[in-house]
């Protein structure tokens, strides 16, 4: 059997950050090519958005079981399962035209992209014991960095190549490349000896862990948190052209959303020990920016706000996987994916009402349960730390 290769825990580090920043990448790379997908197939925005949807399924059903796999097997048999399948969904959809092999690469991708997502903050913590809030910061600062290269990026490779598949070709490359780089590591050297033992167990983690209020309460803010945080940003630049007939400056403000999400988690990576004070500060820093937003009708206020809401909510989502980490560590892979499950959950049906609030022009109530919500996923986190 080939020897692994061992490699110092800054080296995994690194690897799992700039995967994140790929994950960032593809996001919204795949974001902005949608309209180029949807005139490219000759299809329409209805049967588009169901092509959309299935990365959210993807994401809701692969987390669970890998995530009880993670902790019996390793997580590197996971984490490079899960490589495969996302390096499979984007080869079918860059290489293949036909409409049912986009949507199956689509959804191949979602599944892939969850549980790499997932299965990396289980690496970062149990590489990095008592540095978890940090290293989940940072591994969230680099997701949204992709995140707001990737229209620069993905506008540049279009441009150059006149084509959206060139965008999931050189992905392909980038994520295989870093397939590789994580096969040569020890993934599960860090793993405690209790963590060990439990592999044995006959029972399913996810039953031990779903009779615990305290991890119901998490799943709960985990929900609320991702459907908040995509609500807005998929809406945003409608909102931004019903409320000041300026979708440009909604575009402007999504970047700026993005930007303090940034910001917001660099500064709580410095001072992870100040974690939930953070936390604190944020939630009312976003209640107050988005009551600001609705109160007013000025675009550059607007703009300021919702780069506001953004660095108050930079920390929630490290937070609740930092704490899930630490308090159910003996479940640690189970937890995070059932974490990972319920955020895509929430991504899928929180946007989808607000749209139906804006079927019937009134996406303003809908954001008028923004600040309400945040103080739920508030109260639910404090909750469970008492």
């Amino acid at each position: 059997m080939k020897k692994i290769i061992k490699r110092s825990n800054i080296d995994i580090n690194l690897a799992c950050y700039f995967t994140m920043v790929l994950l960032g990448l593809y996001l919204a790379g795949y974001q902005n090519a949608v309209d180029s997908i949807t005139k490219e197939y000759s299809i329409s925005s209805a049967i588009m958005g169901a092509i959309i949807a299935l990365h959210f399924i993807g994401s809701i059903t692969s987390p669970v079981v890998f995530g009880e796999i993670s902790d019996r097997k390793g997580t590197k048999i996971v984490t490079l399962t899960a490589f495969v399948f996302l390096i499979i969904g984007l080869l079918a959809v860059s290489l293949i035209k036909n409409i049912y092999i986009l949507a199956l690469g689509i959804f191949l991708i979602g599944c892939g992209f969850s549980v790499i997502e997932g299965t990396l903050s289980t690496v970062l913590s149990n590489n990095n014991p008592g540095h978890t809030v940090k290293v989940i910061n940072m591994s969230q600062m680099f997701f949204c960095i992709g995140a707001v290269l990737s229209p620069i990026f993905t506008l540049f490779i279009m441009k150059r190549f006149g084509s959206w598949k060139y965008v999931f070709i050189i992905l392909t490359f980038l994520f295989f490349f870093m397939a590789v780089i994580f096969f040569r590591f020890d993934l599960d050297k860090s793993r405690n000896k209790q963590t060990k033992n439990i592999e044995c167990e006959n029972k399913i983690h996810s039953f031990v862990l779903l009779k615990q209020k305290s991890f119901i309460l998490l799943c709960l803010a985990m929900f609320i948190y991702v459907g908040v945080e995509e609500g807005i940003a998929f809406w945003m630049t409608t909102f931004f052209g019903h409320t000041y007939n300026s979708t440009l400056w909604g575009s402007y403000a999504l970047s700026a959303y993005w930007a303090g999400m940034v910001l917001g988690r660099f500064f709580a990576a410095l001072l992870p020990e100040k974690g939930i004070t953070f936390l604190k500060i944020g939630t009312i820093l976003t209640c107050f920016s988005i009551l600001l937003v609705l109160l007013t009708e000025n675009k550059v206020l607007g703009f300021v706000s919702f780069a506001l809401v953004g660095l108050g909510f930079s920390v929630t989502w490290p937070m609740i996987v930092s704490i899930t980490s630490e308090k159910f560590h003996n479940f640690r892979g189970t937890a995070i994916g059932i974490m990972m499950s319920l955020g895509a959950l929430g991504g899928t049906v929180l946007p989808f009402l607000i749209g139906i609030f804006d079927n019937f022009g009134k996406i303003r109530i809908a954001f008028w349960a923004m600040p309400f919500l945040a103080i739920i996923i508030l109260i639910s986190i404090l909750h469970t730390e008492k």
